[in-house]
């Protein structure tokens, strides 16, 4: 089984906003999950998440890190 990562950055800009994120090449995203008190929001660098996407799918689960704190495990 390979090994996916990829790289996020926590992001300020919410709602409608966000265009300016897509504008700049960077996929706005959410993390949410049992171990997360809140969602957290996020962006991902479009092309490298195209990249993983097209070589992992949905179904793999990817390593995603964060700029602080722990890498987790996750589902496209």
């Amino acid at each position: 089984m390979k090994a996916y990562t990829l790289q996020a950055k926590n992001r300020d800009l919410i709602g409608r906003k966000t265009h300016r994120l897509r504008s700049e090449g960077l996929v706005p995203a959410v993390v949410y999950g049992a171990a997360l008190k809140e969602p957290k929001n996020i962006t991902i660098e479009r092309s490298a998440f195209t990249r993983l996407f097209k070589d992992a799918g949905e179904s793999s689960i990817v390593e995603l890190v964060l700029e602080k704190g722990e890498p987790m495990h996750v589902l496209i």
